[in-house]
């Protein structure tokens, strides 16, 4: 149950709907991304920066043995939120606002079940 960290090359569209369907089948190994960059963090505190979305989006990560975690997101305007993984949730999806109510997505960061 490992905790990974997946960037897509180029953000994808969704409809909010489908999106937390689409979170749960990759948390669950369902549902693999191409053209996405998958990286699986060791123990120990990570940082990933999310480029590309209107305000950059900095996220600070604490791997506590490797399946569990607190994740920590800081946008550019200073507002920040913290979610312990698994336990509140087992996918954070890094998105924003698109027209016509869709979601653009930059990426996941997963526990893996």
């Amino acid at each position: 149950m490992p905790i990974e960290v997946i960037s897509l090359s180029r953000p994808s569209v969704f409809k909010e709907d489908s999106l937390a369907r689409k979170a749960e089948a990759l948390a669950c190994g369902r549902l693999d991304i191409p053209e996405s960059v998958s990286t699986v963090l060791e123990d120990g505190e990570h940082q990933v920066v999310f480029e590309g979305l209107e305000t950059e989006l900095r996220v600070e990560i604490l791997v506590l043995n490797r399946t569990s975690a607190l994740a920590a997101t800081t946008q550019s305007d200073g507002v920040r939120r913290v979610v312990r993984m698994p336990q509140e949730t087992d996918a954070m999806i890094i998105a924003e606002e698109s027209e016509g109510g869709n979601l653009k997505v930059h990426g996941f960061i997963l526990s893996r079940k």
